[in-house]
C-alpha cells in the first residue's frame, strides 16, 4: 500500500525542511541567504549566514551591518535594508535607529522621511544622544513630521544633557534662539565647565534669561547661589528667598524645600514656621517624582518636629518622618537619627547604642563628618585598646576633612598625645592653630601656653596663627625662635621670608639647613637653586640631582615633577624618557596638576610610554579643570588639532585664552610656533605676548604657612538637636 511516507523522497523532504525555515525569514529572503552564504569565502560571514538563516535575529541584524559596512561580506546597501527592516518588523529595537536613518537619507530603499520619522519615534532616545538630535533636526526642519521647533529644541537638549558630542554647541543654539531649558542648560555647561571654560558670570547671565520667562529650574538654581554665596557670588538669604518663592509656586520641589527652610530658620515666626510645615508637608507623601516622598522634606519637617525650642515641637511625628527620609538612603536623616540615638534626647529618643551605631554607620559610608565623629566617639569609649584608637582616629580625622571642630578638636588631642597614630605636635599645634585663627574656645590659649614653656612646634604654629592673621612682624618672631631650635618648617619659612627679601644667600642657607632636616619642600627648593641646566659639567648638578632625588623618596609630588622634568630634558642627566614617564606618573597619583599636565604630554609624544592622544587629552583636560595654565593651553591645542577629541576651533581658543589670562609666559611663543591666529585670542593673549620672554612664575608662592580652610561652625549644622551636645564637645581639652 501506498503511504505518504514511501512517496517523500530525500529531495522532497529537503524541500519542505526548507519551506520550514524560510517561514521564518521570508521564502525571498532565505533564497538570497542561501544562495549569499554559498559564495561567502570567509569563515565568520558564512556562519553567521547559516544562523541568519535559521531566523536568529541578533545574527541577521550583524548580517545587515557587516552588508552595510563591507565587512567580511561584498557591501550591499540593499540587502542590508532588507534584514535590517526584517529584525524591527520582528522587534528587535536596536535595528529602530539605523533604519529610520535608511529612509531618511534613501540607503537601499527609497528615501522616506515619515517612515524615517515613524521608526526613530520608537526608539529609546534616551539611551542614545545622537538619536534625540537627530530628531530634532526632524522637527525643527519639518522633515517627515509636522515642524514643532519647540519639540526639536527639548531633543536638542534631551541630547545635550545625555552627553552629546556637540552637546554645548547644542545648548548654545537652543539658548540664542531665546528657548528657557536651552538657556538654563548653557549656564549650567558655564557654571561647571562643562565642554567650555568655567565661567560663573556667563552662567549667572543665561540663568536670569531662563528665570525672567518663568523657567522654575533656572529660579530655583539663581536661589540657591545666592544662598551659597559661592563663585564669588555675594551672599543674599532674602534675594535667594525671592527666586525660590518664583520656582515654588510652579511646585519645583528643590525650590519649595528651600523656600520652607528659609521660612523655618531664616525669618522666624509662627506664621513663616506653620507656612514651612505647609510646604513641606506637600513633599513629603508619595507622588509620582517621589513614591515614597521627598525624602529632604521628610529629613526637614523631622528636624523641626524634634526641637524642643519650636513651638510646634511633636517628637513622635519628628522621629516618624526621620525614619521615612533616613530608609530613602538620606544622609542627612540617617546622621540625625544615629546622633539622636547616640546622645539620647528626653521626650526624643532614648539612648540606644545599637541603633546608633546602626545608622551613623549608613550616613558615615555617605560621608557625613558629624557620623564619622559620633562613630569615632563610640569607638573611643568602647575600649582603650590600640586597635580602637587607630579607628577612632581615622574617623576624626575623616570628619575633619570637612573642617567639622569638634573633630579638629580630637586629632588636636591624638596628635599631642600620640593616641591612634605616632605622637606628630607639628601637626597637633598647626591644628590648634587653625582653630585659634577662627576664634574657637580655648585654642589661642592653649597654643599661647604651650609656646611659652618653649615647645619648637608650638612656635612654629604661633607664627603661622600671626602671619594668617596679617601680623608679619610677630609671625616672623615667632619663626625665627622656632628656627633657631632647629625647627625645619620654620628654617623654610625664614627662606622664603629672605625670598621676598630679595636676599639670595640668605633663601639658600635656610633652605640647605632645612634640607638637611629631611624637609622635603626645602629640598626641592634646594636642588631648583643649585641647578645650572646649560652646563652638564657643574658640580652643583650633581648635588641639585641628590637634593630632588631626596625629595621625592618621600613621595613629595613637586619633587616627582621636578625630577622627571630632569630625566626628560636630559640637560645635565641622561635622558630617559621611561625614568621620566613614571615620575610624571608618581606625581599625578599624588593630584599634582604639573604631573597631571606632564604626563599628559608623555602620551601625546611617546616619552616612555606608546603614543595616545586619547589619553592624552583626559589628562589635559584634567589638569585644565584644575586650572593648570599649561594644561588648559595643550587643551586647547587639542581642540584645534581634533587629538583625542572631535575639533573644536572655538573651544580651542576659549581654552587657550583661559591660559592665556593666567599669565602663563609660554602661551605666546606656542602660538607663533604652531602659526595660529592670535587675533582670535581674548585680552588675555595681551598679557602672554608681555610675559613669554621672562621667567614662568614660582610654582610654590609665598609659604610662609599653612592657610586652612575654614572650619564648619557649630551652628550651622543641620539637625538642631545636636547643639547642646557639639558646645558641650568644642570645650575638650588638648593635651
Amino acid at each position: 500500500m501506498t503511504t505518504i511516507h514511501s512517496i517523500l523522497t530525500p529531495e522532497i523532504r529537503q524541500a519542505i525542511r526548507c519551506s520550514a525555515k524560510s517561514r521564518k525569514i521570508g521564502f525571498i529572503l532565505y533564497e538570497e541567504l542561501v544562495q549569499r552564504k554559498q559564495l561567502c569565502t570567509d569563515k565568520h560571514g558564512s556562519d553567521l549566514h547559516s544562523l541568519a538563516i535559521e531566523g536568529d535575529l541578533d545574527s541577521i541584524y550583524n548580517l545587515s551591518c557587516y552588508y552595510a559596512t563591507g565587512d567580511h561580506v561584498p557591501e550591499d546597501y540593499y540587502l542590508a535594508f532588507r534584514l535590517l527592516r526584517f529584525t524591527a518588523e520582528h522587534g528587535y529595537a536596536e535595528s529602530y535607529y539605523p533604519l529610520g536613518k535608511f529612509y531618511m537619507h534613501g540607503i537601499g530603499t527609497q528615501q522616506n522621511p515619515e517612515e524615517a520619522v515613524r521608526w526613530l519615534l520608537k526608539t529609546d532616545y534616551r539611551e542614545d544622544p545622537e538619536i534625540p538630535a537627530f530628531l530634532a533636526m526632524c522637527y525643527f526642519t519639518g522633515t517627515g513630521v509636522q515642524q514643532d521647533e519647540t519639540k526639536a529644541y527639548d531633543l536638542w537638549i534631551d541630547a545635550a544633557e545625555k552627553g552629546h558630542s556637540d552637546a554645548f554647541r547644542l545648548c548654545q543654539l537652543v539658548a540664542e534662539a531665546g528657548y528657557a531649558r536651552g538657556q538654563f542648560a548653557l549656564g549650567h555647561f558655564y557654571q561647571h565647565g562643562i565642554d567650555t571654560p568655567p565661567n560663573i558670570s556667563l552662567a549667572l547671565d543665561w540663568y536670569h534669561k531662563a528665570a525672567e520667562q518663568g523657567y522654575a529650574p533656572a529660579q530655583c538654581r539663581l536661589g540657591i547661589l545666592y544662598n551659597g554665596g559661592e563663585y564669588g557670588i555675594e551672599k543674599d538669604i532674602d534675594i535667594a528667598a525671592q527666586w525660590f518663592k518664583l520656582a515654588a509656586d510652579q511646585y519645583d520641589p528643590v525650590a519649595q524645600c528651600r523656600l520652607a527652610h528659609y521660612l523655618a530658620y531664616d525669618h522666624i515666626s509662627e506664621q513663616n514656621t506653620n507656612e514651612a510645615i505647609r510646604l513641606w508637608k506637600e513633599l513629603v507623601h508619595e507622588s509620582p517624582e517621589f513614591p515614597n516622598g521627598d525624602p529632604a522634606s521628610q529629613y526637614c519637617l523631622g528636624v523641626l518636629l524634634t526641637n524642643k525650642e519650636q513651638s510646634v515641637y511633636n517628637p513622635t511625628e519628628g522621629i516618624k518622618w526621620l525614619y521615612k527620609s533616613a530608609e530613602q538612603d538620606f544622609m542627612l536623616a540617617q546622621s540625625a537619627l544615629g546622633t539622636l540615638y547616640y546622645i539620647g534626647v528626653e521626650g526624643v529618643a532614648e539612648q540606644d547604642l545599637q541603633q546608633a551605631r546602626y545608622w551613623l554607620e549608613k550616613a558615615a559610608m555617605q560621608g557625613d563628618d558629624v557620623a564619622q565623629y559620633c562613630l569615632g566617639e563610640m569607638v573611643f569609649n568602647d575600649s582603650d585598646c590600640t586597635a580602637n584608637q587607630i579607628e577612632a582616629f581615622k574617623l576624626y580625622n575623616q570628619a575633619a576633612d570637612a573642617c567639622f571642630i569638634p573633630a579638629l578638636q580630637k586629632l588636636v588631642h591624638c596628635y599631642l598625645n600620640g593616641i591612634g597614630t605616632p605622637k606628630n605636635e607639628s601637626e597637633g599645634y598647626l591644628i590648634l592653630a587653625c582653630l585659634a585663627f577662627y576664634n574657637v574656645e580655648k585654642s589661642l590659649t592653649l597654643l599661647q601656653d604651650a609656646a611659652a614653656t618653649g615647645n619648637t612646634f608650638a612656635e612654629y604654629a604661633m607664627g603661622v596663627y600671626y602671619y594668617n592673621k596679617g601680623d608679619n612682624e610677630m609671625a616672623y618672631s615667632w619663626h625665627e625662635t622656632s628656627a633657631n631650635k632647629g625647627n625645619a618648617k620654620a628654617l623654610r619659612t625664614l627662606a622664603y621670608y629672605c625670598e621676598n627679601e630679595g636676599d639670595d644667600e640668605g633663601k639658600q642657607r635656610y633652605f640647605r639647613l632645612a634640607a638637611e632636616k629631611g624637609d622635603a619642600d626645602a629640598q626641592t627648593r634646594l636642588a631648583l637653586i643649585l641647578e645650572k641646566p646649560y652646563d652638564k659639567k657643574a658640580p652643583e648638578n650633581e648635588e641639585a640631582f641628590k637634593w630632588m632625588k631626596a625629595a621625592a623618596d618621600q613621595e613629595y609630588a613637586p619633587a616627582n615633577y621636578y625630577l622627571g622634568n630632569f630625566y626628560r630634558s636630559g640637560t645635565w642627566v641622561e635622558t630617559d624618557g621611561n625614568k621620566a614617564f613614571e615620575c610624571y606618573a608618581k606625581a599625578a597619583e599624588q593630584g599634582d596638576s604639573d604631573g597631571i599636565e606632564r604626563l599628559g604630554e608623555c602620551y601625546r609624544d611617546a616619552t616612555g610610554v606608546a603614543r595616545d592622544n586619547d589619553l592624552a587629552f583626559q589628562h589635559f583636560y584634567r589638569a585644565a579643570k584644575m586650572g593648570n595654565p599649561k594644561g588648559q593651553c595643550n587643551l586647547g591645542l587639542s581642540y584645534l588639532r581634533g587629538a583625542g577629541c572631535n575639533q573644536n576651533t572655538e573651544l580651542g581658543f576659549q581654552w587657550i585664552s583661559l591660559a592665556a589670562d593666567s599669565g602663563l609666559p609660554i602661551v605666546f611663543q606656542i602660538l607663533q610656533e604652531e602659526g595660529l591666529d592670535v587675533s582670535r585670542l581674548t585680552d588675555g593673549y595681551k598679557k602672554a605676548r608681555k610675559l613669554w620672554t621672562t621667567a614662568a612664575g614660582d610654582r610654590f608662592g609665598n609659604n610662609f604657612g599653612r592657610i586652612f580652610s575654614e572650619p564648619k561652625p557649630i551652628v550651622a549644622l543641620p539637625p538642631s538637636v545636636l547643639l547642646g551636645k557639639c558646645e558641650s564637645d568644642a570645650n575638650v581639652c588638648v593635651g
